[in-house]
């Protein structure tokens, strides 16, 4: 079954959200409702079993973030998933060298692939706190031995963010996988993210993006556009939509479970905040993961077809 058009959900909170302000709900009626239909004591109780036990093995200051999503392609959904940990290196009052690690699990033309990510990135943080800046390095390498590295760049404010990532292949051009020939593409990623008016719970998040083509007659380009909310102060769920002129547009859904606990109003805090964007200290973000492209992105050129594998 697709999943839901992300812009009819969108569409129907904003509906909710006028209803609410009218007056034709109260707000904890509201707000209630959502909860319950969307949030289960399972959640919570397993986002606490892992604060408590599974993850204490990090050292202090560390996050960890446990992902499992879908991705729609008219065929069916493709499910994948990835854990992220950030441990700090070294930090001082107003900065942070930290390393970011991630493994990954996903499909390949029907074939389970395993990925790692290895960075190491700085972030400095302004005097009054309301914002950072940062650079990081990356590099790649999944189980068929394709390598690649990255360079990025990145600012964030508790109201709006943005980075950018430029990845290079490293290594060989090709690579010879079950009788098919694969190339790791070079490209870029710009990711802008803002927080929505008075739901400092839910964030829309844009990417535009672009791959350059090694067989195919033409690079591919496009742009994703994705709703984040954090339904408690451990659960967040994504749905957005990946559009490009390579492949057709897919839909995509996400859940996370992160540790320790998010220090910032969830849903289940309430669906307003009496300010539309709250002044917040953005300390507590540096340990945040760095917003880019994990997955290696590949053509695969067998029997004279190429096949863009995007992310």
């Amino acid at each position: 079954m697709r999943l839901v058009n992300f812009t009819s959900i969108i569409t129907a909170w904003f509906l909710a959200s006028s209803a609410v302000v009218a007056g034709g709900l109260e707000r904890d009626d509201a707000v209630g409702s959502l909860t319950d239909t969307i949030m289960s004591p399972a959640i919570d109780a397993a986002s606490n079993k892992l604060e408590s036990s599974a993850l204490k093995f990090l050292p202090e200051g560390s996050t960890a973030e446990i992902v499992f999503n879908t991705i729609d392609e008219g065929s069916g959904g493709e499910p994948y998933g990835y854990a992220v940990f950030v441990i700090p290196i070294s930090q001082t009052k107003n900065s942070l060298l930290f390393n970011q690690s991630q493994i990954n699990r996903y499909t390949v033309l029907n074939s389970s692939r395993v990925a790692a990510n290895l960075g190491v990135g700085f972030r400095q943080l302004s005097d009054d706190e309301s914002y950072f800046i940062g650079t990081n390095l990356f590099f790649d390498l999944d189980g068929e031995a394709n390598k690649r590295a990255s360079l990025g760049l990145e600012f964030h404010s508790s109201i709006i963010g943005a980075n950018a990532n430029l990845y290079r292949s490293l290594g060989s051009s090709s690579n010879l996988v079950d009788g098919n020939t694969e190339h790791v593409l070079d490209g870029y990623d710009i990711n802008i993210v803002g927080q929505m008016p008075f739901m400092p719970w839910a964030e829309i998040v844009y990417t535009d993006y672009r791959w350059e083509a090694e067989i195919a007659s033409q690079d591919s380009e496009g742009y994703k556009f994705a709703g984040e909310f954090w339904l408690t102060d451990y659960v967040r769920l994504e749905i957005g939509v990946d559009d490009n002129k390579v492949s057709n547009r897919n839909e995509f859904a996400g859940l996370s479970f992160s540790y320790p606990s998010r220090k910032r109003p969830s849903l289940n805090d309430g669906f307003f905040t009496s300010k539309a964007f709250p002044e917040v200290s953005v300390r507590e973000d540096l340990n945040m993961k760095v917003r880019r492209n994990n997955r290696l992105v590949i053509e695969t050129e067998g029997s004279g077809v190429v096949i863009a594998r995007l992310d």
